[in-house]
């Protein structure tokens, strides 16, 4: 998969053979994005054309948010390295700032979409919107096609895609992550919910008790599952532990301003301050919760570990 920054930057050749496309954020790349791209590109292999997804960078929420909140399920080298594994040919990664915010539906068309002659086929989201105020949608551009026959692309929507009996969405995963319902998500991601950060120095508060962690330093704009305790897998390097995941403000030590992100790995003893570690979100053991004394808090992690260990070979351990 090669990545471009407009649909002009496509090699000649390719573009000559025709291209086909679908536009979105795909932030996670969900079943629903799964199924909506690999039917475009199906669809492109069929009719010999190269097929062109088109994203944008940064995530307009990051730009159009007036608050400072986190947004995105993966970072972006992840959400491509899930793109180019449904052969996609090309991902165009289009600049989002205000000024792309305000064009209207036409406006977005002519400049970002048919752009070329060789555009076609395009190929929709169920709920895909765009231009300003999310104004223009499937039906209009429709219609636009309607009134401008010389446009000869072929236009179609994908189905919403249901899991049980819910439409799948990023804003429907993005809830069940931030309300710790991890299995959930996973079942709609498609794949393991993950957090990637560098481990940064602690207080050294879980070594003192028996328990060592690794504290992570997550990128603010990702987001992570509400406070509580989870049965985890770390990937350091190229080798994979399990481990239990704390996520919360530490109530019976200090009760932390923000939420952290903090793990016992199991059978592990490193010294890996500065090093990135991958953590695999599998299922959540318990609510996060202030213990009376240092030994109550020891005894419950205890139980953590032990269960989380009992649960291990009953893990979706497939990623």
């Amino acid at each position: 998969m090669k990545i471009v920054k407009n649909l002009r930057d496509l090699s000649t050749a390719d573009l000559e053979a025709g291209i086909g496309l679908t536009i979105g954020n795909f932030d996670g790349v969900h079943l629903g994005h799964q199924k909506l791209i690999s039917h475009l590109v199906e669809s492109c292999r069929k009719k010999k054309l190269k097929s062109v997804v088109v994203t944008f960078v940064p995530h307009p929420k990051g730009i159009l948010s007036d608050i400072n909140e986190k947004y995105l399920i993966f970072p972006f080298e992840d959400k491509n390295k899930f793109l180019e594994e449904l052969n996609v040919d090309y991902l165009v990664e289009l600049k989002f700032n205000r000024d792309f915010s305000t064009l209207s539906p036409k406006e977005f068309l002519e400049k970002h979409f048919i752009v070329s002659p060789f555009v076609k086929l395009i190929h929709l989201g169920h709920d895909f919107c765009f231009g300003a105020k999310k104004s223009g949608d499937y039906q209009f551009f429709k219609r636009y096609l309607k009134e401008h026959p010389e446009y000869q692309l072929e236009l179609s929507q994908e189905k919403s895609f249901k899991k049980s009996n819910e439409i799948v969405s990023s804003s429907l995963i993005r809830k069940y992550i931030l309300d710790g319902e991890v299995e959930i998500s996973n079942e709609l991601l498609g794949k393991n919910f993950f957090v990637r950060g560098m481990v940064m120095k602690g207080d050294g508060r879980g070594r003192e008790i028996g328990f060592p962690t690794a504290n992570l330093s997550i990128d603010e704009k990702i987001i992570y599952p509400g406070n509580g305790v989870y049965i985890t897998r770390v990937k350091w390097k190229d080798m994979k532990y399990y481990a239990v995941t704390n996520v919360g403000t530490r109530p019976t030590f200090k009760d932390e301003r923000s939420p952290i992100v903090e793990t016992h790995i199991f059978d592990f003893n490193r010294d890996i301050y500065g090093e990135e570690l991958k953590i695999d979100f599998f299922s959540k053991i318990r609510d996060e919760k202030k213990f009376k004394t240092a030994n109550d808090l020891i005894h419950q992690i205890q139980q953590d570990i032990n269960y989380a260990q009992s649960m291990i070979n009953h893990l979706n351990d497939s990623n």
